[in-house]
């Protein structure tokens, strides 16, 4: 396990927690100020951090009960983090013992010995701990809040909303790790040369019903690492951001206002629509958000948008 993983992965939950921050922005924020640029540690703390996030309550309610006097609300933001990435690796990965040992020297040597020593008791705790108990342990809204990883308001509303047999199913399925889907960017080069230049690096794609949008089956490395990447032939666009410019059609030529534009997912797909002729004017009230559009929509080829 890399260290510096875990340190990605502990500094940017704590700037999560304290500034509000997404999970990209928190680890791109960290990565810069520790200075760790390697790719594969980056991945793996991206990896931990969705992973932990999207397990949070049950995640947390397994530390509240192995804490003695249930006082998780009062740590400190890094001992947070670690109880919470040390839970997801030892009892959702299957970290052996082993493992688990090392994680706890990794989080003795990342946050001192003294600010460990209240929670060192919690982490045996934790190994011996079974998550299906914990679970059977609530009442009905409790169970499927913490089965699906879904907080209990948004369960009971889904049940009074949907009834329970069709919330349990949508529950269940929003807990399955989604497609990745590709927007080819027509811009750069005729679709059937796109597919060939992604063949090439290792990339395996399945038409959709949409047009110039892939499923990625398969990829031999991560796609933004790809040389096609780099040189804008494609966009990392799920199907429903897809969708809302293929149903506005715009056309070339035409004026068009892009409002909350950043990233930039939309903007590059409308200048694409348009063949690069006619006029975007795109508004964001970030001003970092923005500058991620102005790089997006120069790795895309896109000459007609405009920060408005």
């Amino acid at each position: 396990m890399s260290w510096n993983a875990w340190a990605l992965a502990v500094e940017a939950l704590s700037w999560m927690e304290l500034r509000g921050m997404s999970e990209r922005m928190a680890l791109a924020h960290t990565s810069r100020q520790m200075g760790i640029t390697d790719a594969e540690d980056i991945a793996k703390a991206h990896e931990m951090i969705l992973e932990t996030t999207r397990r949070r309550n049950l995640i947390d309610k397994i530390i509240v009960e192995a804490l003695p006097q249930r006082s998780f609300k009062g740590l400190l933001p890094g001992l947070k983090a670690f109880l919470r990435l040390f839970t997801y690796e030892t009892k959702f990965k299957g970290a052996s013992l082993e493992e688990a040992v090392a994680f706890a020297r990794i989080g003795r040597e990342l946050l001192g010995w003294i600010r460990m020593e209240p929670v060192e008791e919690a982490l045996g705790r934790i190994l011996s701990m079974e998550v299906d108990a914990v679970i059977e342990g609530q009442d009905d809204v409790g169970r499927l809040a913490l089965s699906t990883y879904h907080p209990t308001w948004f369960v009971r509303y889904c049940i009074r909303l949907l009834g329970r047999h069709e919330a349990v199913k949508l529950l269940e399925w929003n807990c399955m790790e989604p497609p990745t889907y590709i927007r080819l960017n027509t811009l750069k080069g005729p679709e059937k040369q796109l597919l060939k230049e992604l063949r090439r690096e290792g990339v395996e794609l399945a038409e959709t019903e949409l047009q110039s949008v892939y499923e990625v089956l398969s990829s031999t490395r991560p796609l933004v690492r790809l040389r096609a990447f780099r040189r804008g032939l494609f966009y990392i666009q799920d199907k429903a951001s897809c969708l809302a410019a293929l149903v506005a059609n715009p056309k070339p030529g035409q004026t068009v206002l892009d409002v909350c534009s950043a990233p930039g997912a939309k903007t590059t797909h409308l200048a694409q629509l348009m063949e690069n002729r006619g006029k975007i004017l795109s508004i964001d009230y970030s001003p970092r958000r923005v500058a991620v559009w102005l790089r997006e929509t120069k790795r895309m080829g896109v000459d007609i948008a405009y920060p408005a």
